[in-house]
């Protein structure tokens, strides 16, 4: 279908809006908080004023106007969310004027639109005109509508001709935000670069140009959702951005920060379940005031090793849940070339309503450096440990642990009995 180009006689004022320097402050609930630079060149006395470049997705409950010395008599909201086609639907019966592709001009009331045509009724005839035929259509309209965006008009008072200037608030959905990781580590394998980064998106059918950007981490308590009990945390992003319509930008979260982490190699296992595998590498640093000292937000972590040549490898990724100021960041990196577990089921005695279970556990460290090591041992129902040979923990009723220290290029035994029992 070819274009059609619409031309409006406007019979109402406009306003001047900025279009830049917006201030907005993106949810994690898919809406933002928008406020708007805006002014109105006005006269003594009162004035009707209109303003078209908000989204199709603002509340219009939301819509507040801030400026001083300017009473509002009355706000009135138009969501013309429409094209062409739906713009001449609210024209039936009222006078227009088409010009055709080949020049003719037709003038009369419009009185039918079905499918691709056109019925005008001019004097005493119809005409029937196919919407691929036209390149222009004239209608005399009082409001001063936007075609493809909502329209805001407001009936104001001021005492004195001149430039009034305030701020346009409202909400909107089709806004979002998450944020992501990238932690790179030195090849001392003892300290590391944590990158932040905030991937923002505008999925409404506006630009914004020169936006000044806040980002909440959290969920607000939205209409009768339960209210949530966690704080929000906002985070300023300091450079100015261009956001454009169905569009996303990437910025850094917080400055790029130098860490200290820990290395825990681990080997969780099950009860009667014999295993013997490469020791799952774990990651570890404090979110503190010596380190990051910032609520880190819920996203996902990706993690590289740099070697001793300088070159980066990809070591894994994780999706973490904010870590607040004081709690400890947990990674998991995938399984270690040179750390190895051996679990044996050394003897069984199974009676009718119990069972002693004893358990052997290897621990190979290829390394030339001490590593750590944590034993996770799952055991449900009613039972006892007996006989350890390295102290534990127990965690929570089904969980034991061991932390275990091993020196380069040494092997570890782990072994303890666990007794079971039933109705």
């Amino acid at each position: 279908m070819k274009k059609i180009f619409l031309k409006f006689i406007f019979l109402s004022m406009v306003c001047f809006a900025q279009s830049n320097n917006a201030f907005i402050t993106i949810y994690k609930d898919n809406f933002a908080l928008i406020r708007q630079p805006i002014n109105f060149q006005l006269k003594s006395g009162t004035s009707k004023v209109m303003f078209s470049n908000i989204p199709h997705e603002t509340d219009f409950n939301s819509i507040l106007l801030s400026m001083d010395n300017v009473t509002i008599n009355y706000q009135e909201f138009f969501k013309n969310n429409f094209g062409s086609i739906s713009y001449l639907d609210s024209q039936i019966e009222k006078n227009i004027s088409i010009t055709t592709q080949d020049g003719k001009e037709i003038k009369g009331a419009l009185i039918n639109i079905e499918k691709n045509w056109l019925s005008v009724k001019s004097g005493g005839k119809i005409n029937f005109i196919n919407i691929n035929d036209i390149s222009l259509i004239e209608s005399s309209y009082k409001k001063n509508y936007s075609l493809t965006n909502p329209t805001i008009e407001w009936d104001v008072t001021v005492s004195s001709n001149g430039k009034y200037q305030g701020e346009l608030i409202y909400v909107s959905n089709g806004f979002n935000w998450v944020s992501n990781y990238q932690l790179i580590m030195d090849s001392d394998e003892l300290n590391a670069t944590l990158v932040s980064k905030s991937e923002i998106n505008n999925s409404t059918n506006l630009d914004f140009k020169n936006l000044k950007v806040n980002l909440v981490e959290g969920n607000l308590k939205l209409n009768n959702e339960k209210a949530i009990e966690d704080d929000y945390v906002i985070y300023n992003i300091p450079k100015n951005i261009f956001l454009n319509k169905n569009d996303k930008v990437v910025t850094p979260l917080f400055p790029e920060k130098k860490i200290k982490f820990n290395r825990t190699y681990t080997f969780e296992n099950t009860e009667l379940i014999k295993k013997s595998e490469p020791l799952l590498l774990e990651i570890s640093f404090e979110n503190d005031s010596s380190q990051i000292n910032n609520i880190i937000p819920t996203g996902n972590f990706n993690i590289y090793q740099k070697n001793k040549n300088g070159k980066i490898l990809f070591k894994g990724e994780n999706l973490i849940s904010q870590i607040d100021i004081g709690e400890k960041v947990i990674l998991k990196s995938g399984r270690s070339e040179n750390v190895f577990g051996k679990r044996e089921i050394v003897n069984i005695d199974k009676k009718k309503k119990s069972e002693e279970v004893t358990i052997l556990i290897e621990l190979k460290n290829n390394r030339n450096e001490k590593i750590n090591v944590k034993i996770i041992e799952h055991i449900f129902g009613n039972w006892v440990i007996r006989e350890p040979s390295h102290d534990y923990r127990k965690t929570n009723s089904n969980t034991i642990e061991f932390d275990i220290s091993i020196s380069g290029l040494e092997t570890e035994a782990i072994s303890y009995t666990y007794i079971k029992d039933w109705l």
